[in-house]
Protein backbone atom coordinates (compact mmCIF):
# COMPACT_ATOMS: atom_id res chain seq x y z
CA UNK A 1 0.00 0.00 0.00
CA UNK A 2 2.79 2.59 1.15
CA UNK A 3 4.68 1.56 -2.43
CA UNK A 4 1.22 2.97 -4.56
CA UNK A 5 0.91 6.24 -5.68
CA UNK A 6 -1.94 8.74 -4.60
CA UNK A 7 -3.88 11.03 -6.99
CA UNK A 8 -3.21 14.95 -6.53
CA UNK A 9 -3.66 18.08 -7.66
CA UNK A 10 -1.91 21.30 -7.47
CA UNK A 11 -3.04 24.66 -7.18
CA UNK A 12 -0.89 26.66 -8.62
CA UNK A 13 -2.31 30.68 -7.43
CA UNK A 14 -3.94 32.07 -4.66
CA UNK A 15 -7.51 32.25 -6.40
CA UNK A 16 -10.30 32.44 -3.71
CA UNK A 17 -12.53 30.05 -5.29
CA UNK A 18 -9.57 27.55 -5.19
CA UNK A 19 -9.42 27.92 -1.84
CA UNK A 20 -13.42 27.43 -1.73
CA UNK A 21 -13.20 24.22 -3.75
CA UNK A 22 -10.31 22.80 -1.21
CA UNK A 23 -12.04 23.73 1.79
CA UNK A 24 -15.42 22.03 0.25
CA UNK A 25 -13.20 19.03 -0.36
CA UNK A 26 -11.77 18.17 3.08
CA UNK A 27 -14.78 18.98 4.80
CA UNK A 28 -15.37 15.35 4.34
CA UNK A 29 -13.89 13.36 7.39
CA UNK A 30 -14.58 12.92 10.58
CA UNK A 31 -17.90 15.23 11.74
CA UNK A 32 -17.99 17.48 8.95
CA UNK A 33 -19.28 21.20 8.74
CA UNK A 34 -22.79 21.82 8.07
CA UNK A 35 -23.94 22.95 4.02
CA UNK A 36 -24.58 26.29 5.70
CA UNK A 37 -21.09 26.17 7.13
CA UNK A 38 -18.95 26.02 4.26
CA UNK A 39 -21.61 28.42 2.02
CA UNK A 40 -20.54 30.93 5.21
CA UNK A 41 -16.66 30.34 4.52
CA UNK A 42 -17.54 32.26 1.07
CA UNK A 43 -18.67 34.97 3.05
CA UNK A 44 -15.04 35.92 3.89
CA UNK A 45 -14.53 37.08 -0.31
CA UNK A 46 -13.36 40.46 -0.86
CA UNK A 47 -16.94 40.93 -2.32
CA UNK A 48 -18.81 40.17 0.91
CA UNK A 49 -16.13 41.05 3.75
CA UNK A 50 -17.77 44.13 4.78
CA UNK A 51 -20.91 42.11 6.08
CA UNK A 52 -19.17 39.98 8.08
CA UNK A 53 -18.84 41.67 11.25
CA UNK A 54 -22.16 42.95 11.54
CA UNK A 55 -23.71 39.82 10.68
CA UNK A 56 -21.66 38.75 13.53
CA UNK A 57 -22.77 41.69 15.48
CA UNK A 58 -26.33 40.62 15.13
CA UNK A 59 -26.44 37.22 16.00
CA UNK A 60 -24.59 38.38 19.39
CA UNK A 61 -27.73 40.08 20.46
CA UNK A 62 -29.38 38.68 23.25
CA UNK A 63 -32.87 38.80 21.78
CA UNK A 64 -31.46 37.05 18.47
CA UNK A 65 -30.08 34.54 20.97
CA UNK A 66 -32.32 33.84 22.90
CA UNK A 67 -34.95 32.94 19.47
CA UNK A 68 -32.29 30.88 18.25
CA UNK A 69 -30.54 32.88 15.25
CA UNK A 70 -27.42 31.92 14.60
CA UNK A 71 -25.35 32.57 11.91
CA UNK A 72 -25.99 29.75 9.63
CA UNK A 73 -29.61 31.01 9.99
CA UNK A 74 -28.78 34.79 9.09
CA UNK A 75 -26.94 33.64 5.94
CA UNK A 76 -29.94 31.78 5.02
CA UNK A 77 -32.13 34.54 5.29
CA UNK A 78 -29.70 36.12 3.37
CA UNK A 79 -29.37 33.89 0.72
CA UNK A 80 -33.27 33.98 0.65
CA UNK A 81 -33.41 37.86 0.63
CA UNK A 82 -30.61 37.89 -2.26
CA UNK A 83 -31.95 34.69 -4.34
CA UNK A 84 -35.63 33.92 -3.28
CA UNK A 85 -34.56 30.65 -2.35
CA UNK A 86 -33.09 29.47 0.76
CA UNK A 87 -31.53 26.19 -0.60
CA UNK A 88 -27.82 26.01 0.11
CA UNK A 89 -26.99 23.36 -1.93
CA UNK A 90 -26.03 24.53 -5.58
CA UNK A 91 -25.67 27.39 -4.45
CA UNK A 92 -23.17 29.20 -7.33
CA UNK A 93 -19.89 30.40 -6.40
CA UNK A 94 -21.00 34.09 -7.43
CA UNK A 95 -23.58 34.24 -5.35
CA UNK A 96 -22.46 37.37 -3.73
CA UNK A 97 -19.82 38.54 -6.21
CA UNK A 98 -21.61 41.72 -6.69
CA UNK A 99 -20.45 43.89 -3.58
CA UNK A 100 -22.61 46.85 -4.15
CA UNK A 101 -25.47 44.16 -4.45
CA UNK A 102 -25.39 41.49 -1.47
CA UNK A 103 -24.44 44.64 1.12
CA UNK A 104 -28.21 46.35 -0.28
CA UNK A 105 -29.59 42.62 0.07
CA UNK A 106 -27.76 42.62 4.07
CA UNK A 107 -29.17 45.88 4.91
CA UNK A 108 -32.76 44.95 3.76
CA UNK A 109 -32.52 41.41 5.12
CA UNK A 110 -31.35 42.82 8.63
CA UNK A 111 -34.10 45.58 8.85
CA UNK A 112 -36.34 42.54 8.12
CA UNK A 113 -35.26 40.84 10.73
CA UNK A 114 -35.54 42.93 13.25
CA UNK A 115 -38.76 43.98 12.46
CA UNK A 116 -39.84 40.14 12.75
CA UNK A 117 -38.20 39.44 15.90
CA UNK A 118 -39.94 42.22 17.57
CA UNK A 119 -43.24 41.34 15.69
CA UNK A 120 -42.74 37.52 17.12
CA UNK A 121 -41.69 38.79 21.01
CA UNK A 122 -44.20 41.89 21.52
CA UNK A 123 -47.16 40.87 19.41
CA UNK A 124 -47.21 36.85 19.71
CA UNK A 125 -44.90 37.06 23.08
CA UNK A 126 -42.97 34.01 22.04
CA UNK A 127 -39.86 35.54 23.23
CA UNK A 128 -37.24 32.16 23.97
CA UNK A 129 -36.40 29.63 21.39
CA UNK A 130 -39.14 27.10 24.01
CA UNK A 131 -41.64 28.97 22.55
CA UNK A 132 -41.01 29.47 18.86
CA UNK A 133 -42.06 26.81 17.18
CA UNK A 134 -39.69 26.79 14.47
CA UNK A 135 -36.43 29.29 13.53
CA UNK A 136 -37.27 28.63 9.98
CA UNK A 137 -40.69 29.87 9.95
CA UNK A 138 -39.06 33.28 10.48
CA UNK A 139 -37.84 33.50 6.79
CA UNK A 140 -40.72 34.08 4.24
CA UNK A 141 -41.98 36.42 6.98
CA UNK A 142 -38.75 38.38 6.63
CA UNK A 143 -38.61 37.90 3.07
CA UNK A 144 -42.07 39.55 2.66
CA UNK A 145 -41.44 42.47 4.52
CA UNK A 146 -37.56 42.85 3.10
CA UNK A 147 -39.37 43.53 -0.71
CA UNK A 148 -41.83 45.63 1.20
CA UNK A 149 -41.82 49.71 1.64
CA UNK A 150 -41.87 49.55 5.18
CA UNK A 151 -41.13 46.82 7.90
CA UNK A 152 -43.67 47.22 10.14
CA UNK A 153 -46.45 44.91 10.71
CA UNK A 154 -50.24 46.64 11.14
CA UNK A 155 -53.70 46.05 10.50
CA UNK A 156 -54.72 43.13 8.59
CA UNK A 157 -51.18 42.35 7.18
CA UNK A 158 -50.33 42.17 11.20
CA UNK A 159 -53.13 39.74 11.57
CA UNK A 160 -52.18 37.67 8.69
CA UNK A 161 -48.91 37.09 9.36
CA UNK A 162 -50.08 35.83 12.98
CA UNK A 163 -52.10 33.28 12.09
CA UNK A 164 -49.66 32.61 9.61
CA UNK A 165 -47.04 31.62 12.23
CA UNK A 166 -49.74 30.23 14.55
CA UNK A 167 -51.47 27.51 11.87
CA UNK A 168 -47.67 26.94 10.94
CA UNK A 169 -46.59 26.44 14.40
CA UNK A 170 -49.76 24.61 15.69
CA UNK A 171 -49.50 22.17 12.34
CA UNK A 172 -45.58 21.77 12.83
CA UNK A 173 -45.06 22.78 9.35
CA UNK A 174 -41.54 23.58 9.54
CA UNK A 175 -40.09 20.46 11.28
CA UNK A 176 -37.55 19.12 10.53
CA UNK A 177 -35.41 19.72 6.99
CA UNK A 178 -37.87 22.46 5.27
CA UNK A 179 -36.09 24.08 2.58
CA UNK A 180 -39.36 23.15 0.47
CA UNK A 181 -41.35 24.34 2.83
CA UNK A 182 -40.04 27.89 3.09
CA UNK A 183 -39.13 28.04 -0.77
CA UNK A 184 -43.04 27.43 -1.58
CA UNK A 185 -43.88 30.34 0.42
CA UNK A 186 -41.67 32.44 -0.30
CA UNK A 187 -42.80 31.95 -4.07
CA UNK A 188 -45.87 32.39 -2.50
CA UNK A 189 -45.10 36.13 -1.75
CA UNK A 190 -42.86 37.11 -4.77
CA UNK A 191 -45.83 35.45 -6.67
CA UNK A 192 -48.90 37.26 -5.51
CA UNK A 193 -49.71 40.53 -7.17
CA UNK A 194 -50.57 43.70 -5.51
CA UNK A 195 -50.33 45.59 -2.18
CA UNK A 196 -48.35 43.87 0.80
CA UNK A 197 -51.55 43.13 2.16
CA UNK A 198 -51.96 40.60 -0.72
CA UNK A 199 -48.98 39.24 -0.42
CA UNK A 200 -49.35 38.69 3.19
CA UNK A 201 -52.26 37.21 2.20
CA UNK A 202 -51.13 34.79 -0.16
CA UNK A 203 -48.11 33.80 2.64
CA UNK A 204 -50.61 32.70 4.56
CA UNK A 205 -53.36 30.67 1.95
CA UNK A 206 -49.67 28.62 1.34
CA UNK A 207 -50.37 26.96 4.32
CA UNK A 208 -52.14 23.50 3.22
CA UNK A 209 -55.49 22.97 3.73
CA UNK A 210 -55.57 19.62 4.82
CA UNK A 211 -53.53 20.81 7.79
CA UNK A 212 -56.60 23.90 8.35
CA UNK A 213 -58.63 21.57 10.46
CA UNK A 214 -59.75 22.68 14.13
CA UNK A 215 -57.84 21.49 17.32
CA UNK A 216 -59.54 17.72 18.42
CA UNK A 217 -60.08 17.04 22.14
CA UNK A 218 -57.58 13.77 21.52
CA UNK A 219 -55.02 16.31 20.35
CA UNK A 220 -55.39 17.81 24.05
CA UNK A 221 -55.34 14.63 25.96
CA UNK A 222 -52.47 12.96 24.18
CA UNK A 223 -50.55 16.20 23.88
CA UNK A 224 -47.04 15.62 26.21
CA UNK A 225 -44.47 17.87 26.89
CA UNK A 226 -43.76 21.67 27.93
CA UNK A 227 -42.79 23.04 25.04
CA UNK A 228 -45.31 21.09 22.51
CA UNK A 229 -46.95 22.95 19.39
CA UNK A 230 -50.11 22.77 21.58
CA UNK A 231 -48.43 24.98 24.49
CA UNK A 232 -46.58 27.07 22.46
CA UNK A 233 -50.11 28.32 20.72
CA UNK A 234 -51.64 28.08 23.74
CA UNK A 235 -49.08 30.36 24.85
CA UNK A 236 -49.70 32.90 22.34
CA UNK A 237 -53.79 32.54 23.37
CA UNK A 238 -52.77 33.49 26.82
CA UNK A 239 -50.40 36.49 26.04
CA UNK A 240 -53.03 37.79 23.64
CA UNK A 241 -55.78 37.96 26.48
CA UNK A 242 -53.47 39.80 28.66
CA UNK A 243 -53.65 36.38 31.12
CA UNK A 244 -52.50 37.72 34.64
CA UNK A 245 -50.89 35.05 37.38
CA UNK A 246 -53.26 34.49 40.23
CA UNK A 247 -50.98 34.62 42.75
CA UNK A 248 -49.34 38.27 42.04
CA UNK A 249 -51.88 39.90 39.60
CA UNK A 250 -49.15 40.51 37.23
CA UNK A 251 -50.44 39.98 33.32
CA UNK A 252 -47.89 37.97 31.06
CA UNK A 253 -46.81 40.79 29.18
CA UNK A 254 -45.71 42.79 31.75
CA UNK A 255 -43.73 39.78 32.98
CA UNK A 256 -42.18 39.03 29.59
CA UNK A 257 -41.21 43.04 29.05
CA UNK A 258 -39.67 43.26 32.59
CA UNK A 259 -37.46 39.94 31.48
CA UNK A 260 -36.41 41.90 28.31
CA UNK A 261 -35.47 45.17 30.41
CA UNK A 262 -33.34 43.13 33.21
CA UNK A 263 -31.53 41.60 30.23
CA UNK A 264 -30.81 45.02 28.48
CA UNK A 265 -29.61 46.64 31.85
CA UNK A 266 -27.57 43.67 32.32
CA UNK A 267 -26.43 43.84 28.57
CA UNK A 268 -25.53 47.70 29.05
CA UNK A 269 -23.64 46.87 32.48
CA UNK A 270 -21.60 44.32 31.30
CA UNK A 271 -20.51 46.40 28.49
CA UNK A 272 -20.11 49.14 30.92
Amino acid sequence: MLGRDAGHEVFTDDQEEHAFELFSRLNKGGTSLSTGDVAGARLASQATRKIVEPMRAVVAEKEMRALGVNFVFLLRTLVTVHRHSCRFHKLPSSWAADTGEIETSWRRTEQALRATIQFVRDDVGWTTRRWLPSTMALIPVVYLLANSSTSTLRGKDAEMVRRYFLLSGLRSLFRGTSETTVDSHVKAVRGAVGDRTKRARALLERVPKNRLFKIRKEEVRLTSGMYSPLMQIYFAYLYAKDARSWPSGRSLKDVLHDERRAARRKTCCTTA
